[in-house]
């Protein structure tokens, strides 16, 4: 599965999971482009993704661990929440 095809998965999951159609995002991205993004067809800027997010009420980091861990099934999302902890320690963030 490609990134683009697990973020628009991710983001329909979450659309569903409110009860919510596509047309329930106009002011934010119009409901083609929301569908294009979520069969993977398109991928976002991450202004628009983070509109998003914001409207669907969820970090974008969350939506980008998600995907990433759907892109990858061999990756548990907290054994990668626990690499980007430890990432952002090493930092000093």
């Amino acid at each position: 599965m490609s990134f683009e095809t697990a973020l628009g998965a991710v983001l329909k999951d979450l659309r569903i999971r409110r009860g919510w159609t596509q047309a329930q995002f106009h002011g934010v991205v119009s409901a083609q482009y929301l569908s294009d993004l979520e069969f993977g067809k398109r991928a976002p800027s991450l202004v628009i993704l983070r509109a998003i997010c914001d409207h669907l009420g969820v970090e974008l980091a969350t939506v980008l661990i998600l995907a990433g861990a759907r892109d990858e099934p061999v990756v548990d999302p907290d054994d990668l929440l626990r690499r980007v902890e430890r990432e952002l320690a090493a930092l000093k963030y």
